[in-house]
């Protein structure tokens, strides 16, 4: 036998050593087998925060779409409702054009319309501001009717006054009050002369 002619020193360096390279590999493998398991771990772990943060990613892109629609259509809401309030003030405009041009011509009326209704104008804003016209509108046209009650020129200049006070409220900048409150002195002066002319 071939183990027969090795010396008895190298058979008893081999049974010592032999447990100890088995012990080496069996470290070794278990080694191994611990890295593998870490690696399983670390790519399984990995892979829950890329699903993490692929559907945080997903619930952002659809809250950002539903907040862009949302806001799309408080848009159009709001611009229908914008329509309809500058319509409002037109279509009353329009119906007493007539009676009050005098006061509130139709270029006047257009500037008011252009200068105090822009477009990035609030609807809450919008609304306070055309309520404010549609009163000017409809006071004017109020006056109108009223002059049939003035027989004295005392009662004509109490009128004038408070027609004055009344269109001094307005939203209006200098110039244009101005403006309307010559005519008022205007409408002052006509109705004295009828009255001196009776």
């Amino acid at each position: 036998m071939k183990d027969d002619n090795i010396p008895f020193v190298e058979k008893l360096g081999r049974l010592v050593l032999f447990p100890l390279s088995f012990g080496e590999r069996a470290a070794a493998k278990a080694k191994a087998i611990a890295e593998e398991r870490q690696a399983a771990h670390d790519s399984a772990r990995r892979q829950e925060r890329e699903e993490e943060m692929r559907i945080e990613r997903e619930d952002r892109e659809r809250r950002d779409k539903e907040e862009a629609l949302k806001a799309q259509e408080d848009e159009r809401a709001a611009k229908l409702v914008r329509d309809d309030i500058l319509f409002q003030v037109r279509l009353l405009y329009d119906r007493h054009a007539a009676d009050i041009s005098q006061m509130l011509p139709q270029e006047k009326f257009e500037r008011y319309f252009k200068d105090y209704f822009p477009p990035d104008c609030s609807v809450e804003t919008l609304t306070h501001r055309s309520e404010e016209l549609k009163k000017m509108i409809l006071s004017f046209f109020a006056e109108e009717e009223s002059e049939a009650s003035l027989n004295t020129i005392e009662d004509v200049l109490a009128e004038a006054e408070r027609r004055k006070n009344s269109i001094s409220s307005y939203p209006m900048d200098g110039d244009e009050l101005e403006s309307v409150l010559s005519l008022v002195e205007k409408w002052k002066t006509r109705q004295i002369r009828k009255l001196v002319e009776k």
